[in-house]
């Protein structure tokens, strides 16, 4: 098959019986830093967490109206949140 065989304006052809999903389930999240707005209580949102080495990584959790929890321990974060997003996924 050569790349002339791609045309992005047609289905994508199924390779070894595996279709890629639909490139309408993208979604473009808006990263919100805690300052400016907190998500309602008890609402599961991915997190931004900057370490004290100043790397940094996302997890899920949640913030309580007083802190923020990881969901996978319950457990307060190690490091300091930087940012939230709140996905609303392909069913919206």
């Amino acid at each position: 098959m050569s790349t002339e065989d791609f045309d992005l304006d047609k289905p994508w052809p199924a390779l070894a019986g595996i279709t890629p999903a639909p490139v309408d389930r993208a979604e473009l999240l808006e990263w919100v830093p805690p300052a400016r707005d907190l998500p309602d209580a008890e609402v599961r949102v991915l997190l931004w967490l900057r370490q004290a080495d100043g790397s940094c990584d996302w997890d899920v959790g949640h913030w309580t109206g007083a802190d923020w929890i990881l969901d996978w321990c319950g457990a307060a974060p190690d490091g300091q949140v930087v940012a939230w997003a709140q996905p609303e996924g392909p069913a919206a």
